[in-house]
């Protein structure tokens, strides 16, 4: 017991003096002046690490401040840092973060804080104006924020405004320039269904019908594409055969899972069971 206790004498006295030296003085242990390229550098290994964890954790987020503090001219690290926040619904922070990203980085980032605005944030006449904007930073070159022509974004802008011209055009010219691409029958099918329900709003029945069966032929039985068939069917023949059969396939389609959704958000005319009670 006696040789336990001068132990820990020992240990205690030799605690004291490390503690003592640490505290004697200024030691600057962790704090160093970087120069403008390391502090770039820096900050991209450090946001390169914050890929080592689970987006939006502790360990990621810290990594990202981290990098915005060492650089804050690094627009990509303001998007990471936004991204998360953005799929949380903290929506205060996130477009501080994505409008950051923008005065870093415009050419970068404004085509995804308009595709932000116009899924996240309904804010059509702001998606809208980062995509013009974005244009005009690239004259003559047709931009895909988030794998998405800004020509197809804006066509659902103006129909969400209900502006069936201006929607009418910008959809007829990304259809336009995918089919000079990868052809008409590799088109994204939601395409011909957005422009379809444009002209089924403007009462062109018969343009609205074609947009829905190509649609269909590039992505048979979907469920979004028959109903809106259907609606359009009703307009043309009334409730026939060809109505009704559209109509049941339809629903078979949707309780198959066989229908458009977003993770996060409500597509837009997001389809449910009530839509098919007539």
């Amino acid at each position: 017991m006696e040789n336990l206790s001068k132990y820990y004498l020992k240990t205690a006295g030799l605690l004291f003096l490390v503690i003592f030296s640490a505290c004697a003085g200024h030691q600057n242990l962790y704090k160093k002046e970087f120069s403008a390229a390391e502090k770039k550098t820096y900050a991209k290994l450090l946001e390169q690490g914050a890929g080592l964890f689970y987006q939006g954790t502790e360990a990621c987020q810290m990594n990202l401040y981290e990098a915005r503090e060492l650089d804050p001219t690094n627009g990509d690290v303001y998007q990471e840092i936004g991204a998360p926040l953005l799929k949380r619904g903290i929506i205060s922070q996130s477009i501080q973060a994505y409008t950051a990203a923008v005065k870093a980085d415009s050419l970068s980032w404004l085509g995804w804080r308009g595709y932000m605005y116009l899924y996240f944030y309904r804010d059509y006449e702001n998606a809208i104006h980062d995509f013009d904007a974005l244009d005009e930073l690239t004259p003559g070159i047709v931009d895909y924020p988030q794998s998405e022509s800004v020509d197809f974004q804006r066509g659902i802008a103006y129909l969400m405004l209900k502006d069936w011209l201006m929607a009418d055009s910008f959809f007829t010219k990304h259809l336009r320039y995918e089919t000079g691409s990868v052809g008409v029958d590799y088109i994204e099918s939601r395409a011909f269904l957005y422009r379809g329900i444009t002209f089924y709003f403007q009462e062109k029945w018969d343009a609205a019908l074609k947009d829905f069966d190509q649609g269909l032929k590039n992505l048979p039985g979907n469920a979004n594409l028959l109903l809106w068939k259907a609606k359009t069917l009703q307009k043309l023949q009334g409730e026939n055969d060809l109505f009704q059969n559209t109509v049941q396939a339809a629903k078979e389609s949707f309780a198959n899972g066989n229908h458009f959704q977003r993770p996060y958000v409500e597509e837009f005319f997001q389809i449910y069971e009530d839509d098919f009670n007539w």
